[in-house]
């Protein structure tokens, strides 16, 4: 090859032939491809001194979460993938397709604001580890009748953690000390073709909103949506390529069609520890999507909305 006066590179013929026999066709067709594994999901830790992020390598599509210290160039793993205990629940793998997630492994995590701790979310459940190198501890005990959770958030003291588990809103304390119990803080979604604290098809694939519940600044309260989708008729999809019969191979969704009424979308706020009855934003006349949620940290509250 040669370079032109500019320093771009001219290729021969025979550098191109060369390089395409490097490239096999099962290297196109695999995810992830080469060269274009790189790290995501960066964040500094609560003190600054340190940055986390997720990698896999070379020829995996399995995540794991490192720490890596700028001023000693130290790269630490935190978190690998466990065993799949139990398969995810149809609304976190929604989710997971909304937000064009090919990987596995761990995928998920977050530190609380202002306090050194981090929750990781992985198979259904929620660990923590309060700062790098200290042991992960799971919030969610295990039994025959638990079910996932499903989008957890940490509140920004560190002390709480908000997560949804069969269309309903939980909250559990994160301290290594606290009870392990999770507490419910809405009713009346579960059985009823609606759901509190996820963002629906259409704010997550039309909107970007990825959410639908939201700590106050002072950790005392979660703005929360509920989205209710019983007045839009079920749309089935059959998957024909599997080979058993019966709900395994086909979904059922309540698919808001161009034309056709969108789910009926609400905000309300509740107070964490006290609990008690929902308070209900007014959000105004002919509000079809709610597209964001913001607290102020002043603690007052802003939603944009639109019409059709």
């Amino acid at each position: 090859s040669a370079f032109f006066g500019n320093g771009v590179a001219r290729h021969s013929f025979r550098d191109l032939k060369m390089c395409a026999a490097e490239i096999t066709t099962n290297d196109v067709a695999t995810y992830p491809l080469p060269g274009c594994v790189t790290p995501t999901q960066y964040a500094f830790s609560p003190d600054g001194k340190t940055i986390t992020y997720l990698r896999s390598t070379e020829t995996s599509l399995s995540k794991r979460l490192y720490s890596f210290d700028p001023s000693t160039g130290e790269e630490v793993l935190l978190v690998q993938p466990m065993e799949q205990s139990s398969p995810e629940s149809l609304a976190e793998n929604l989710r997971r397709e909304r937000q064009r997630i090919l990987d596995v492994g761990v995928t998920h995590y977050a530190w609380a604001k202002s306090a050194n701790r981090l929750i990781v979310p992985h198979n259904g459940s929620i660990y923590v580890q309060d700062g790098i190198g200290a042991p992960l501890r799971k919030l969610l005990t295990d039994g025959p009748s638990t079910h996932p959770a499903v989008d957890p958030q940490i509140s920004r003291c560190g002390q709480w953690v908000a997560f949804v588990q069969e269309e309903e809103v939980y909250v559990v304390r994160a301290e290594p000390d606290a009870p392990l119990e999770p507490r419910q803080l809405t009713f009346g979604a579960r059985g009823a073709s609606a759901s509190h604290g996820l963002a629906e098809f259409v704010a997550q694939e039309e909107m970007d909103r990825e959410h639908g519940l939201w700590w106050s600044p002072c950790s005392r309260y979660l703005a929360i949506a509920r989205v209710d989708e019983g007045h839009i008729p079920p749309y089935h999809i059959v998957h024909q390529g599997k080979d058993g019969l019966g709900e395994e191979c086909q979904e059922e969704h309540r698919y808001p069609f161009t034309g056709c009424p969108n789910a009926i979308v609400k905000v309300g706020v509740i107070a964490v520890e006290e609990g008690g009855e929902m308070v209900w934003m007014d959000l105004g006349p002919d509000v079809e999507y709610v597209a964001r949620v913001q607290w102020f940290p002043c603690g007052s509250r802003v939603v944009l909305v639109q019409n059709r």
